[in-house]
């Protein structure tokens, strides 16, 4: 009878979800926002590389503050895609600008993924480094967490 009951309780159990994991991936971008960007660095594994949309980004100015918000639609080939809703501010002519993101959908393997994480971007110019003043284009640095749903 014990071996019944515990045959049993282990059919109970619940299934654990995959935990969730790091992520790091940088996304190179050509203003005027809009342009499409590249992911030139990227740790997961499913997605090493990708072309990059930005959708319904929009500036708010505050005094020296300015705010970004809107939507990256991150294309990872094959069907797999995710998308990331970001919010990232810059001070004056700062060389960065930091913010946070989360995902907000996802196809392919990415269907019912969730994540969030924080942001920084690095404004370049004519190939180097640059500032919010002196900009035509910006890496954005994403970290933060993903988890896949098996």
């Amino acid at each position: 009878m014990a071996a019944i009951v515990a045959g049993a309780s282990a059919f109970a159990a619940p299934v654990e979800a995959a935990a969730p994991t790091d992520v790091d991936f940088t996304i190179r971008e050509v203003l005027p926002v809009g342009t499409p960007g590249v992911m030139i660095a990227s740790d997961i594994a499913v997605c090493p590389s990708a072309a990059v949309a930005t959708i319904g980004a929009t500036r708010t100015d505050s005094g020296p503050v300015s705010t970004f918000r809107g939507t990256k639609v991150i294309d990872c080939g094959g069907g797999d895609t995710f998308s990331v809703e970001f919010r990232a501010s810059v001070t004056g002519c700062s060389s960065t600008d930091s913010g946070t993101w989360k995902v907000i959908d996802g196809t392919g393997v990415f269907t019912g993924a969730k994540g969030h994480g924080k942001l920084v971007g690095s404004y370049r110019f004519d190939g180097g480094a640059g500032t919010f003043c002196m900009t035509d284009g910006i890496d954005d640095r994403y970290t933060g967490k993903l988890k896949l749903v098996p």
